[in-house]
């Protein structure tokens, strides 16, 4: 992500709780740089993406949060529906298929997990992923550390 950022001078800040999840590390890592690469493509330059990780009710909150023009209000109810891009000018080779916030919610919906977006005009955009955080080990858990997906796509 980091040459996408650069491009636009957008500057990358994380702050990652250690937390631990059970899922397909490949998965997770694919809706996380999605995520990503929206939060810095529909940016504006010189903007900012804060990523956050922390615990809440025992559940990991992943949010990740740009300083872009957010989301028109007529256009959240569908924002994770299949082809929907907000901006109805882009053509396909420009500004996607409209499929990658669908393939996040169905990655995070097959982990036990929530997305959720909020976003007010000229105030960007937030994107929370909730998921069930590992149980204490027992030997026998397979676990990968959502810190360690996040950085692995993170500048």
């Amino acid at each position: 992500m980091a040459p996408l950022a650069e491009s636009r001078d957008i500057h990358v800040t994380c702050d990652l709780e250690p937390l631990s999840v059970t899922g397909d590390a490949d998965r997770l890592s694919q809706a996380i740089a999605n995520l990503l690469t929206n939060a810095i493509r529909y940016n504006r330059d010189s903007g900012k993406v804060d990523v956050s990780l922390r615990r809440e009710e025992g559940r990991a909150v992943l949010t990740i949060s740009d300083t872009g023009p957010g989301i028109p209000p007529q256009d959240q109810p569908t924002i994770f529906d299949r082809f929907t891009r907000v901006d109805k000018t882009r053509s396909r080779d420009s500004g996607g298929s409209g499929l990658g916030l669908a393939i996040c919610k169905e990655i995070v919906e097959a982990h036990g997990g929530q997305i959720r977006l909020k976003s007010r005009p000229e105030d960007g955009a937030s994107f929370l992923i909730t998921l069930p955080t590992c149980p204490e080990p027992n030997g026998d858990t397979p676990q990968k550390d959502v810190d360690d997906v996040a950085a692995s796509v993170t500048p």
